[in-house]
């Protein structure tokens, strides 16, 4: 139901780019059709076009804008199945769908049903959910790494280091699944290092996959880490983890980046979720926690990632991905405060949604 009130909200927020004529001011099926297009095909949706069209460029690495950003899986499956805009975003959908679906009965048996329904909605009302629909691989990625987490748990090592592999084709920021494959080993040995066994293997699965897309790009550019080295070209030198808070204090915008980020609220989630990520971390650890303590490891590696490649640019799309941080805030003791947070979340996704069908870049990256 959450995942249909997105829609409705995008599709309302584009609804006055509608030329409403005539007795009947009322957009056709065809017009129906554009506008729910407009809202989930925008922004990088078009660099993951290019190479479903045309495959990836083929030139000497130089420091510009180019389709070697963009990691392989997404767009390979979109082709595989028959290279129309309308599948990737189905593919987009169903993953997000799954990995939300998959991602409750865990939490229903780790914990209990109230947790998951709070998580459940916490993640669908989350103000950059809308990320999840769209022709983009948030919503395929999402569903990797919860997959890689459940095999993970289930002590399945072919299959987990298969979705980590997964995961890193999809983006780079798939490869922090290493830790939730390495820390789940170590605790089915009880960190006894002397019982690795052939399923330790399944950490380097990731690896693997950034490997795999490295040497792909070798052969096209002549350079193995045209991904990373390409991103200079978005402004997004690597540099240190705390720079990306320092940097936004010293200049604090509402929106920057030519226009592209919401420096502003990017910034807050950021903060929020380094802050909750640390937390669970260190609390796993005060209350001997493990199980929980590998979930606060790979929150703070993904987070770190982020904040040492990109800055806070567009964090919020990619917090979706951290599932952690949506366990720890259904865990929120007060239902009033549990509701003020869902609540700001709804209201912050309706006014993305107006922003879009206003055409604000800031909101469609």
């Amino acid at each position: 139901m959450a995942a249909a009130f997105t829609k409705i909200i995008l599709i309302s927020g584009n609804l006055q780019n509608y030329p409403f004529q005539g007795s009947l001011p009322w957009p056709s099926t065809a017009a129906w059709s554009q506008l729910l297009y407009q809202s989930l095909f925008y922004g990088d949706s078009g660099w993951y076009w290019t190479i479903i069209a045309n495959g990836y460029e083929k030139a000497p690495f130089t420091y510009k804008l180019a389709n070697w950003a963009f990691f392989p899986l997404y767009p390979l499956l979109v082709r595989l199945l028959g290279s129309n805009p309308w599948v990737g975003i189905l593919i987009s959908n169903l993953s997000a769908l799954l990995a939300i679906l998959i991602l409750r009965n865990v939490v229903v048996k780790k914990y209990d049903s109230s947790l998951a329904d709070r998580v459940v909605m916490l993640m669908l009302y989350f103000p950059f959910s809308y990320h999840l629909s769209a022709f983009r691989p948030e919503g395929l990625l999402l569903l990797l790494i919860v997959l890689t987490y459940v095999f993970s748990l289930e002590r399945r090592w072919g299959l987990a280091g298969l979705c980590g592999f997964l995961a890193a084709l999809t983006k780079a920021e798939g490869l922090s699944v290493a830790i939730l494959i390495a820390y789940e080993y170590l605790m089915s040995i009880n960190f006894n290092w002397r019982g690795i066994r052939i399923g330790s293997i399944a950490t380097l699965g990731p690896f693997a996959g950034i490997v795999s897309f490295s040497t792909y790009l070798w052969t096209m550019t002549g350079d193995p880490f045209a991904w990373l080295k390409v991103r200079v070209a978005w402004g997004q030198a690597s540099r240190l983890p705390w720079t990306a808070i320092t940097a936004y204090v010293s200049r604090p915008m509402f929106i920057d980046y030519g226009g592209w980020n919401l420096a502003a609220i990017n910034w807050i989630v950021m903060i929020l979720s380094l802050a909750t990520a640390t937390y669970l971390v260190v609390h796993s650890i005060h209350k001997r926690e493990r199980d929980e303590l590998g979930l606060g490891l790979f929150a703070i590696l993904f987070i770190l990632a982020l904040m040492t490649s990109a800055s806070s640019i567009n964090f919020g799309r990619y917090a979706l991905a951290i599932f952690p941080l949506f366990i720890v805030w259904g865990k929120l003791k007060r239902n009033v405060l549990f509701e003020a947070v869902l609540v700001s979340f709804t209201a912050l996704l309706v006014l993305f949604g107006c922003w879009m069908g206003l055409g604000l870049n800031a909101v469609m990256v």
